[in-house]
């Protein structure tokens, strides 16, 4: 068997087998693999981790489902399951304010504007909110501590993805700063 990896762009006319890979040539493939992914991926290897865990956290969250070890009171089940509502409905709203410029990277993209309105208006970042919002409620209302201790870590990823992602938007939009003298990152500013 003989891998090749002209068809990724190498400028090397060598080839690489399996059973004596070459330092060089491997690098070479690897500069080839990357001009097919996005430049935005590319430019920010952080925000790229930050996505990437962000899915696998996610992707966990989701393959812990079910009932779990603590039981709640029924109302507090009514308040929890209004709360997963809501963090979806919280979602769904920014990602259609966003339209073109939503992105699970933090880069803004090109000719993107920047959005105040709406649930921008009380948050800068109310899909984070309403993700966080909707993963704890859910482990609450099922009584799972793994979804819970899930939600927390999520949470966390969020609230320093934002802080990156905010760096990034400082260097795009001037009147940035302005805006997050306003408006608060996950929580709404009472004050």
């Amino acid at each position: 068997m003989r891998w090749d990896f002209q068809a990724l762009h190498c400028k090397s006319n060598r080839s690489l087998s399996p059973s004596r890979p070459s330092d060089s040539s491997f690098q070479e493939a690897q500069r080839g693999v990357l001009h097919l992914l996005p430049s935005r991926m590319k430019n920010d290897r952080k925000g790229t981790a930050y996505v990437v865990a962000q899915i696998v956290l996610i992707g966990a969250y989701l393959l812990a489902w079910g009932k779990g070890a603590f039981e709640i009171p029924n109302a507090l089940s009514w308040i929890a399951v209004a709360g997963f509502i809501f963090g979806l409905a919280l979602m769904a709203l920014a990602a259609m304010q966003l339209n073109k410029n939503l992105s699970p990277f933090p880069t803004p993209r090109k000719q993107s504007r920047l959005i105040t309105s709406g649930a921008y208006k009380y948050v800068r970042h109310p899909i984070y909110t309403g993700l966080s919002l909707a993963a704890f409620a859910w482990a609450i209302e099922r009584g799972n501590s793994i979804q819970l201790s899930l939600a927390t870590l999520l949470a966390g990823l969020l609230h320093f993805k934002a802080i990156h992602e905010e760096k990034l938007l400082i260097e795009v939009f001037e009147d940035y700063p302005d805006y997050q003298s306003k408006t608060g990152r996950l929580m709404p500013r009472l004050f």
